[in-house]
């Protein structure tokens, strides 16, 4: 009979003695072949291979400064490739940090792309995982490749992730119609300048305003930037009615005569254009004026035309200088009511470009 390996039980004859001799015996040989398997494995190994199976585990805390960490791990290892170390930082990193374990001289940390972490992307009392390649240490698990955008790049109240962290956006989100900032003309061009910021395309126009922009301005049958023009070539010209101003006003004459012409004002603006001539006509009694200003000496001519019982006429002509009192605008005029003496109230003018 087979002589058995040292522990194994025989059999009895009894089912409950049998049961339990088998269970001590399946216990004693496993034991025995997990024992000759690891042995064996082992005996199997590389020296390279024997030195990271014994050093897989290394962990421990840093000591040294942010830019320079070392680490003393029992059993000390040996820097082959592939070797693992686990750390528990002391610090916040510094620019291009290293590692120097067991005093086996400083190794650069970098991440998995070859470049080295940012300063502060690894934290004080976090935990890392360092697998050297020959030459570094390379962070595993990092979080990958991350691209060149800036808080200033992504719409506010977004967050995008960073080497030092989620950073939140401040990129203002233009919703709705927005202020141009300055405009320019090139050509037939007309150019915006649009603020910083998000814009989707929807109802997100930039704008100017400019209150000559209107038909009145653009050329009769024109389609200017959406708008048809109405104006007609030629001077421009209009006409109303206007009341007597209240009190009086002096209008200097330039005839020679020292003293000024006291006159009822009469006042109008809101025209699109400067008056050069203006006619003016009193509704009760039909005087005449016509005011027209010189180009050449800034004067206002007054010719008096008044009727008497609309048969005979008697004619008073003055110059009078322009003055704070009484001249054209650019929008309208100011200028003398053309009876001195009569009651008129209310006075039809005509006015030319």
């Amino acid at each position: 009979m087979a002589t058995l390996p040292s522990g194994i039980k025989t059999f009895e004859a009894s089912d409950n003695v049998v049961r339990e001799a088998f269970n001590e015996n399946w216990n004693t040989i496993n034991n025995i072949v997990t024992t000759d398997a690891t042995t064996s494995a082992r005996g199997m190994m590389s020296s390279a291979d024997k030195l990271l199976s014994a050093n897989r585990d290394g962990y421990g805390t840093t000591a040294g400064t942010a830019t320079a960490y070392t680490i003393t791990l029992t059993p000390a290892p040996t820097m082959v490739d592939g070797l693992r170390v686990t750390v528990k930082l002391n610090a916040n990193n510094g620019a291009n940090p290293t590692l120097n374990v067991n005093g086996l001289g400083a190794k650069a940390i970098l991440k998995p792309n070859g470049t080295a972490p940012a300063a502060g992307l690894l934290k004080l009392g976090s935990v890392y995982t360092l697998v050297y390649n020959g030459t570094a240490f390379i962070l595993q698990g990092e979080g990958g490749e991350y691209g060149t955008a800036v808080a200033a790049d992504v719409l506010a109240g977004k967050t995008i992730g960073t080497e030092s962290g989620l950073v939140t956006g401040t990129m203002v989100d233009r919703a709705g119609d927005t202020a141009a900032l300055s405009s320019a003309v090139s050509g037939t061009t007309l150019r915006l300048r649009a603020s910083a910021g998000y814009r989707d395309g929807t109802n997100d126009f930039v704008t100017i305003n400019d209150p000559d922009f209107i038909a009145a301005n653009i050329r009769q049958g024109i389609d200017l930037f959406g708008i048809v023009g109405s104006l007609i070539e030629g001077k421009r010209y209009a006409s109303g009615t206007v009341p007597k101003g209240t009190g009086y006003l002096v209008a200097q004459r330039t005839d020679g005569v020292s003293s000024g012409v006291s006159f009822s004002p009469l006042t109008v603006s809101g025209l699109t254009f400067k008056p050069s001539i203006v006619i003016i006509r009193s509704s009760s009694n039909a005087h005449l004026t016509f005011y027209t200003e010189s180009l050449t000496n800034s004067e206002i001519s007054v010719i008096y035309n008044r009727f008497y019982n609309n048969l005979t006429m008697a004619q008073t002509a003055y110059a009078f200088r322009q003055s704070s009192n009484f001249n054209s605008t650019s929008d309208g005029f100011v200028l003398p009511a053309p009876d001195m003496t009569e009651n008129t109230t209310s006075y039809s003018w005509f006015a030319i470009e």
